[in-house]
Parts: C-alpha cells; structure tokens; sequence
C-alpha cells in the first residue's frame, strides 16, 4: 500500500508542476501580448495629427495645417527669395504649388488619396478651398492610421490565442503522459519490467 501511495502522490505532483508551468507560460505569451498592443499603439498616437496647436502655433510635427502656414507672408516671401530668384511670378507660383502639394503628400502619408478624391467629387463644399482640402486629406490619414492599429492588434491577439492554444495542448499531452506512466506504474506495483524477447 505504501508503494501505492507513494506513486499516487507522485501521479498527483507531476500534474500539478504540469498546470503551474503552463500558468506561468500562459500568463508570460498574456504578458508579450499586452506588451506589444501597447507599443502598437504608441506608435499610432506617433502618427495622428491634430488641427490645431494648442500653444496658437500655425503648425508643428503633430498639430496644425500646413495651408495656414504657407498662406503667411513671411513664408511666402521666403519660399521667393530661397527658390524663385528671378523667375517670373508664374513660374514662382507654380513651383510653390508644387513644393506645397509635396509637403502635404508627405505629411498625410497614410491618406487613400483615392478616397480624398471622391469625397471631394460628391461633396465638393468640403475642398473648395486649400484649408479645407488639407482637413480631408488629415482625417483620412488619421482613419488609416486607426485602422492600421486595429489590424495590428488583431494579429497581435490572433498569435496570443493561437500560442495560448498550442500551450495548452502541450499541457494536456505532459498530463496524458503523466496519467499513463501511472497507470502502468499501478498495473505494475512494483515497477514496470521490460521482458526479452
């Protein structure tokens, strides 16, 4: 009888040392899950623009309208001096044109320029002006980059469920192990003997 219950205590600890390590591993992948939501969205909020400054700035990296900005004269007559030297002032419009299209396109990296143009084709009040073309164009990057977010977590919490799982199974496999050692070590009280053949 001792030996007995000496291999059913035994039985019994095997299993549970198989549980607590599988608690530990599950609640480190619940731990890297979190870890990595969090720096995804960091990221995000590094990618969201505002409208407006709150110190009255026209703009900054993360606040403001680059249209508001270049409407200023002193950019204007800085933008001249530095690019247009003695081009006509058509010539100088247009390469201002173009310079403030370029910074508008770098900084709405994320916007469906596709989805701007149609907006702006079914409701052309909304880009009758430079300002308000650049306020679409600001709340579409802002929309790509939330979305990008959602799908980033989602696979975040995809890989966490799918190790979660194989976690699991491996638990189960140590404990059906466990269980059949056991079960030859109670057919066989004292030991399991291997025969030749």
């Amino acid at each position: 009888m001792g030996g007995m219950t000496y291999r059913h205590s035994f039985f019994a600890l095997a299993v549970g040392a198989a549980a607590l390590v599988s608690g530990c591993r599950g609640a480190a992948i619940e731990a890297q899950a979190n870890h990595d939501v969090e720096a995804i969205r960091s990221d995000t909020r590094g990618f969201l623009l505002e409208e407006s400054c709150t110190d009255g700035a026209p703009l900054h990296d993360r606040c403001g309208l680059i249209t508001q900005r270049v409407a200023m004269q002193d950019f204007r007559d800085s933008f001249a001096a530095k690019k247009c030297g003695t081009d006509t002032t058509e010539v100088c419009q247009a390469k201002f044109d173009s310079a403030v299209d370029a910074w508008l396109l770098q900084r709405y990296m994320l916007a469906d320029l596709a989805a701007v143009e149609a907006t702006c084709g079914r409701t052309p009040e909304r880009c009758t002006d430079g300002r308000n073309y650049e306020l679409v164009l600001l709340r579409s990057h802002n929309q790509a980059a939330v979305d990008l977010d959602a799908r980033r977590e989602h696979a975040v919490m995809e890989r966490r469920d799918f190790q979660l799982a194989v976690d699991d199974a491996q638990t189960t496999n140590a404990v059906l192990g466990v269980a059949l050692v056991g079960a030859m070590l109670t057919y066989h009280p004292h030991g399991y003997h291997h025969h030749r053949w």
